[in-house]
């Protein structure tokens, strides 16, 4: 199995069933707004990672911040899974992003998922998280 396999793998074995609502509930409950999850080697090196934002200020933020365009269409969050954004974060070598709109059509949340070195490295630095 190659390393990209592996790595693969490893966020399917952890995220199957873990979906964006899950993240975007705990974001809710969170003091901040914002919850993270990650999948880690034996080593604690993270290979994938997961940031959900419902604070808006952090949300504007964000956006500002990564120059997004987020578009006014959203998947459904209770069936959307961690496991299959970092996959197709993996795949794609970047960042994904999900946007989640309020009855108003206002971003209620955020979801930022990072499967890459780089990617991981651009969540770190955008939300001062240490290893």
């Amino acid at each position: 199995m190659s390393p990209l396999e592996e790595q693969a793998a490893a966020v399917a074995r952890a995220w199957s069933q873990k979906t964006l609502e899950d993240v975007r509930a705990e974001a809710v409950l969170a003091a901040t707004g914002i919850a993270f999850d990650a999948v880690r080697l034996a080593d604690g090196q993270r290979i994938a990672m997961v940031v959900c934002v419902t604070d808006m200020d952090q949300i504007a933020r964000v956006v500002r911040v990564l120059g997004m365009e987020l578009g006014e269409d959203a998947p459904d969050w209770g069936a959307l899974t961690l496991a299959a954004l970092g996959i197709l974060s993996c795949e794609r070598a970047t960042l994904i992003f999900e946007p989640c709109f309020d009855e108003y059509k206002r971003c209620s949340a955020l979801a930022l998922i990072a499967a890459t070195p780089d990617s991981i490295r651009t969540l770190d630095v955008i939300f001062d998280f240490k290893n």
